[in-house]
Protein backbone atom coordinates (compact mmCIF):
# COMPACT_ATOMS: atom_id res chain seq x y z
CA UNK A 1 0.00 0.00 0.00
CA UNK A 2 1.26 3.52 -1.09
CA UNK A 3 1.97 5.80 0.92
CA UNK A 4 -0.61 8.94 1.52
CA UNK A 5 0.06 11.85 -0.61
CA UNK A 6 -0.09 15.48 -0.18
CA UNK A 7 -3.59 15.95 -0.83
CA UNK A 8 -4.68 13.47 1.25
CA UNK A 9 -2.98 14.52 3.92
CA UNK A 10 -4.60 17.99 3.82
CA UNK A 11 -8.09 16.26 3.69
CA UNK A 12 -10.02 17.10 6.84
CA UNK A 13 -9.76 14.39 9.73
CA UNK A 14 -11.98 11.65 10.19
CA UNK A 15 -12.04 8.60 12.02
CA UNK A 16 -12.05 6.78 8.39
CA UNK A 17 -9.02 9.12 7.59
CA UNK A 18 -7.36 7.65 10.74
CA UNK A 19 -7.68 4.55 10.35
CA UNK A 20 -7.13 4.12 6.94
CA UNK A 21 -3.23 6.08 7.75
CA UNK A 22 -2.95 3.55 10.31
CA UNK A 23 -3.43 0.28 8.68
CA UNK A 24 -0.57 2.15 5.99
CA UNK A 25 1.44 2.44 8.62
CA UNK A 26 1.07 -1.33 9.97
CA UNK A 27 1.43 -2.40 6.58
CA UNK A 28 4.60 -0.72 6.16
CA UNK A 29 6.49 -1.04 9.15
CA UNK A 30 4.42 -3.47 11.76
CA UNK A 31 2.11 -3.25 14.66
CA UNK A 32 5.14 -2.10 16.68
CA UNK A 33 5.47 0.64 15.05
CA UNK A 34 2.21 2.04 15.39
CA UNK A 35 1.82 4.73 18.14
CA UNK A 36 -0.52 8.30 18.06
CA UNK A 37 2.84 9.93 17.85
CA UNK A 38 3.77 8.80 14.48
CA UNK A 39 0.25 8.38 13.17
CA UNK A 40 -0.16 12.24 13.65
CA UNK A 41 3.14 13.01 11.93
CA UNK A 42 1.96 10.69 9.12
CA UNK A 43 -1.52 13.06 8.85
CA UNK A 44 0.34 16.06 9.25
CA UNK A 45 -1.13 17.44 13.00
CA UNK A 46 0.12 16.79 16.65
CA UNK A 47 -1.01 13.21 17.90
CA UNK A 48 -2.91 15.03 20.47
CA UNK A 49 -5.42 16.04 17.37
CA UNK A 50 -6.50 12.36 16.91
CA UNK A 51 -7.63 11.65 20.59
CA UNK A 52 -11.11 14.00 19.31
CA UNK A 53 -12.13 10.55 16.79
CA UNK A 54 -9.97 8.03 19.12
CA UNK A 55 -10.00 7.91 22.46
CA UNK A 56 -6.68 6.20 23.30
CA UNK A 57 -4.85 3.85 21.55
CA UNK A 58 -6.90 1.21 22.80
CA UNK A 59 -9.67 2.27 20.78
CA UNK A 60 -7.50 2.60 17.98
CA UNK A 61 -6.57 -1.03 17.62
CA UNK A 62 -10.10 -2.06 18.08
CA UNK A 63 -10.82 0.77 14.47
CA UNK A 64 -8.12 -1.21 12.60
CA UNK A 65 -9.84 -4.70 14.06
CA UNK A 66 -12.94 -3.40 12.54
CA UNK A 67 -11.50 -2.09 9.32
CA UNK A 68 -9.68 -5.68 8.68
CA UNK A 69 -13.24 -7.15 9.47
CA UNK A 70 -15.26 -4.92 7.33
CA UNK A 71 -12.43 -5.21 4.20
CA UNK A 72 -13.74 -9.70 4.01
CA UNK A 73 -14.90 -9.65 0.58
CA UNK A 74 -17.57 -12.54 2.22
CA UNK A 75 -20.83 -12.50 -0.19
CA UNK A 76 -23.30 -14.81 1.36
CA UNK A 77 -25.94 -16.57 -0.42
CA UNK A 78 -28.64 -17.68 1.97
CA UNK A 79 -29.87 -20.34 -0.61
CA UNK A 80 -25.66 -22.16 -0.05
CA UNK A 81 -24.53 -24.83 1.97
CA UNK A 82 -23.78 -23.96 4.99
CA UNK A 83 -20.08 -25.52 4.30
CA UNK A 84 -20.11 -23.43 0.97
CA UNK A 85 -20.21 -20.41 2.93
CA UNK A 86 -17.57 -22.05 5.35
CA UNK A 87 -15.48 -22.47 2.59
CA UNK A 88 -16.07 -18.95 1.21
CA UNK A 89 -15.25 -17.11 4.16
CA UNK A 90 -11.69 -19.35 5.14
CA UNK A 91 -11.14 -18.18 1.42
CA UNK A 92 -11.73 -14.62 1.92
CA UNK A 93 -10.19 -14.67 5.71
CA UNK A 94 -6.90 -15.51 3.62
CA UNK A 95 -7.08 -12.85 1.07
CA UNK A 96 -6.85 -10.41 4.11
CA UNK A 97 -3.91 -12.40 6.26
CA UNK A 98 -1.98 -12.23 2.92
CA UNK A 99 -2.96 -8.72 1.85
CA UNK A 100 -1.97 -7.15 5.38
CA UNK A 101 0.34 -9.80 7.06
CA UNK A 102 1.51 -7.23 9.25
CA UNK A 103 -1.21 -6.58 10.45
CA UNK A 104 -3.08 -9.68 10.48
CA UNK A 105 -1.59 -10.58 14.13
CA UNK A 106 -3.78 -8.05 15.56
CA UNK A 107 -7.01 -10.26 14.69
CA UNK A 108 -5.75 -13.33 16.30
CA UNK A 109 -5.08 -11.69 19.45
CA UNK A 110 -7.83 -8.61 19.63
CA UNK A 111 -11.49 -9.80 19.79
CA UNK A 112 -13.44 -7.70 17.71
CA UNK A 113 -15.10 -5.10 19.83
CA UNK A 114 -16.95 -2.39 17.79
CA UNK A 115 -20.27 -3.16 17.01
CA UNK A 116 -19.84 -3.02 13.23
CA UNK A 117 -16.95 -5.67 13.65
CA UNK A 118 -19.01 -7.74 15.59
CA UNK A 119 -21.96 -8.23 13.49
CA UNK A 120 -19.77 -8.94 10.62
CA UNK A 121 -19.95 -12.75 12.20
CA UNK A 122 -24.30 -12.61 11.53
CA UNK A 123 -24.22 -14.33 8.15
CA UNK A 124 -22.20 -17.49 9.23
CA UNK A 125 -24.09 -17.78 12.23
CA UNK A 126 -27.21 -17.27 10.37
CA UNK A 127 -26.14 -20.00 8.19
CA UNK A 128 -24.98 -22.34 11.00
CA UNK A 129 -28.65 -22.07 12.51
CA UNK A 130 -30.44 -22.69 9.28
CA UNK A 131 -28.52 -25.75 9.12
CA UNK A 132 -29.49 -26.90 12.50
CA UNK A 133 -26.70 -25.83 14.74
CA UNK A 134 -28.16 -25.53 18.23
CA UNK A 135 -27.36 -22.09 19.80
CA UNK A 136 -24.25 -23.95 21.82
CA UNK A 137 -23.48 -26.54 18.78
CA UNK A 138 -23.40 -22.70 16.50
CA UNK A 139 -20.38 -21.48 19.75
CA UNK A 140 -18.65 -24.23 19.32
CA UNK A 141 -18.47 -24.40 15.62
CA UNK A 142 -17.57 -20.57 15.11
CA UNK A 143 -14.93 -20.40 17.90
CA UNK A 144 -13.10 -23.78 16.53
CA UNK A 145 -13.80 -22.41 12.92
CA UNK A 146 -12.31 -18.77 13.31
CA UNK A 147 -9.55 -20.38 15.71
CA UNK A 148 -8.06 -23.09 13.18
CA UNK A 149 -8.09 -19.97 10.45
CA UNK A 150 -6.15 -17.48 13.37
CA UNK A 151 -3.68 -19.88 14.12
CA UNK A 152 -3.05 -21.68 10.39
CA UNK A 153 -2.96 -17.98 8.79
CA UNK A 154 -0.76 -16.81 11.60
CA UNK A 155 1.85 -19.77 11.17
CA UNK A 156 1.60 -18.74 7.02
CA UNK A 157 2.30 -15.26 6.93
CA UNK A 158 3.24 -14.10 10.30
CA UNK A 159 6.58 -12.86 11.50
CA UNK A 160 8.45 -13.05 14.66
CA UNK A 161 8.25 -9.37 16.18
CA UNK A 162 10.75 -7.08 16.04
CA UNK A 163 12.71 -9.56 13.61
CA UNK A 164 11.66 -6.81 10.73
CA UNK A 165 12.05 -8.75 7.25
CA UNK A 166 14.87 -11.10 8.08
CA UNK A 167 14.12 -14.24 6.94
CA UNK A 168 12.15 -17.13 8.20
CA UNK A 169 14.43 -20.18 9.99
CA UNK A 170 14.01 -23.06 7.68
CA UNK A 171 12.08 -25.54 9.63
CA UNK A 172 11.23 -28.37 6.65
CA UNK A 173 15.02 -28.81 6.21
CA UNK A 174 15.38 -28.95 10.03
CA UNK A 175 12.88 -31.56 9.78
CA UNK A 176 14.63 -33.32 6.67
CA UNK A 177 17.89 -33.09 8.38
CA UNK A 178 16.74 -35.40 11.47
CA UNK A 179 18.16 -39.08 11.21
CA UNK A 180 15.08 -41.11 9.72
CA UNK A 181 16.62 -43.79 12.28
CA UNK A 182 16.13 -41.92 14.95
CA UNK A 183 12.65 -40.50 14.24
CA UNK A 184 11.07 -41.85 10.99
CA UNK A 185 8.36 -39.91 10.87
CA UNK A 186 9.90 -36.67 11.98
CA UNK A 187 11.76 -36.83 8.69
CA UNK A 188 9.07 -38.06 7.17
CA UNK A 189 7.80 -34.32 7.52
CA UNK A 190 10.38 -32.87 5.85
CA UNK A 191 10.96 -35.13 2.94
CA UNK A 192 7.37 -35.39 2.15
CA UNK A 193 6.59 -31.43 1.50
CA UNK A 194 9.95 -31.74 -0.73
CA UNK A 195 6.68 -32.53 -3.69
CA UNK A 196 3.61 -31.01 -1.51
CA UNK A 197 0.64 -29.31 -2.92
CA UNK A 198 0.61 -25.79 -3.32
CA UNK A 199 0.20 -23.46 0.28
CA UNK A 200 -3.20 -22.94 -1.51
CA UNK A 201 -4.50 -26.38 -1.95
CA UNK A 202 -3.08 -27.38 1.80
CA UNK A 203 -5.14 -24.01 3.05
CA UNK A 204 -8.24 -25.72 1.51
CA UNK A 205 -7.75 -29.11 2.56
CA UNK A 206 -7.43 -28.01 6.15
CA UNK A 207 -10.56 -26.20 5.54
CA UNK A 208 -12.26 -29.18 4.41
CA UNK A 209 -11.17 -31.13 7.63
CA UNK A 210 -12.37 -28.35 9.95
CA UNK A 211 -15.92 -28.11 8.07
CA UNK A 212 -16.12 -32.12 8.33
CA UNK A 213 -15.45 -31.65 11.99
CA UNK A 214 -17.97 -29.10 12.18
CA UNK A 215 -20.24 -31.47 10.21
CA UNK A 216 -19.94 -34.65 12.80
CA UNK A 217 -20.70 -31.77 15.49
CA UNK A 218 -24.26 -31.24 13.58
CA UNK A 219 -24.83 -35.05 13.34
CA UNK A 220 -24.31 -36.04 16.96
CA UNK A 221 -20.68 -38.04 15.97
CA UNK A 222 -19.27 -35.60 18.09
CA UNK A 223 -20.82 -34.06 21.17
CA UNK A 224 -19.40 -30.97 23.34
CA UNK A 225 -15.95 -32.15 24.93
CA UNK A 226 -15.65 -35.69 23.71
CA UNK A 227 -16.50 -37.86 20.73
CA UNK A 228 -19.46 -40.05 20.77
CA UNK A 229 -18.39 -43.37 21.94
CA UNK A 230 -18.65 -46.21 19.26
CA UNK A 231 -21.21 -49.42 19.84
Amino acid sequence: MTAMTGEEVRRPLSRELILDAALQLVDEDGLEALSMRRLGARLGVEGMALYRYVENKATLLDGLVERLVLSLDVHVDERADWTAILVEVAASYRRLAIAHPRAFPLLTTRPPATTAAIVRAEPVLAALARAGFGPAERIVAAQTFFTFLNGYLLAEVGTVPGHGDEPEPDSLGAYRAVDARLAPYVHEIGAAHDNSMSLESEFETSVAIVVEGCRNLLNGTITRGHPRESR
